[in-house]
């Protein structure tokens, strides 16, 4: 009688053993979480793509008998819908570099601060945050309309004699979502500067290196894992925003979670907002997923040298 196990049993005990010893206990608390994200994100956009291909019959209404990629062509050939497409993503992108370049140094700042400084800093820069969007962009609205605060400071001091149009274009939509969005790129920041050894630092100013050549070759390197995140994170809120957009931009300055809107819930042209929404989705995941790539590669290039 061989002692030798035979293969079929081992890679039954194996797998049984796999399953028995398995942590069953941290997918069970996720579970809540999964259930939401299937019904109320993947079901819907799932939706939302069938739904595109079908045919506008009447407000509410659709042709499902007949696929077509009429909406596709239409929203890829119109230059009203494509110059709303390359405001969001032209936008997006400014709203996230400004983000970035307000930001870096505020988190640079709190990560050498100590004791209840850190802590007052933290709660000043995560307050905005805590107040309702909408509220927010009210509040820009009483600060940069014709007859608002900004305009009658710089009239009073003789800066300017007429309004300067500071509400319902793309600037508003930038100030607005900028002091939204700021937060969600400093604290990853922020993170990645405090988890940085204090002795890297220290190393390379005993190897001769000024203050510009350690944040050059040490810090920032270092943070750019929080700098990344941070700034997709910022990117695909500034692409899915609606509610500061709409109360500062208007129909004036026209995004693309404002023309859904208007499709969907005005017009009820659900074929070609669904469309719309799916596009908007694609070019989203499609500019992260670029950055993240581009990002890497340059940070494996950086190590190479």
């Amino acid at each position: 009688m061989s002692i030798i196990p035979n293969r079929e049993s081992v890679v039954r005990h194996s797998l049984f053993f796999r399953i028995r010893h398995f942590q069953w206990m941290p997918l069970l608390l996720l579970l809540p979480a999964i259930i939401l994200v299937i019904f109320f994100l993947v079901v819907p956009v799932f939706r939302s793509f069938g739904i595109s291909f079908f045919s506008y019959t009447g407000p509410a209404s659709y042709d499902s008998s007949v696929v077509t990629f009429s909406n596709y062509v239409i929203f890829l050939t119109d230059h009203y819908y494509l110059t709303i497409l390359w405001r969001t993503i032209k936008l997006s992108i400014i709203i996230t570099a400004v983000s970035l370049l307000l930001g870096y140094p505020v988190a640079y700042y709190m990560a050498h601060l100590k004791g209840y400084k850190q802590q007052l800093y933290l709660l000043i820069y995560l307050a905005p945050w805590l107040v309702n969007v909408v509220v927010k962009a009210f509040g820009w609205r009483l600060l940069l309309s014709a007859n608002g605060y900004i305009n009658q400071l710089l009239m009073t001091l003789g800066v300017i004699r007429k309004p300067l149009p500071l509400l319902f274009n793309e600037l508003a939509i930038v100030i607005g979502l900028v002091h939204g969005h700021m937060v969600f790129l400093v604290m990853p920041i922020f993170a990645s500067l405090i988890a940085i050894d204090p002795n890297l630092r220290y190393a390379a100013a005993n190897l001769g290196a000024n203050r510009f050549q350690v944040f050059k070759e040490v810090i920032w390197p270092m943070s750019l894992p929080g700098v990344v995140s941070g700034c997709v994170v910022v990117f695909t809120m500034n692409m899915a925003a609606y509610a500061t957009p709409a109360l500062l931009g208007g129909s004036k300055a026209r995004v693309m979670s404002y023309l859904i809107y208007e499709l969907n819930l005005n017009i009820m042209n659900w074929p070609f907002g669904s469309t719309s929404a799916i596009i908007l989705v694609l070019m989203t995941v499609t500019i992260t997923l670029l950055s993240q790539r581009l990002t890497a590669s340059g940070k494996r290039k950086a190590m190479l040298k």
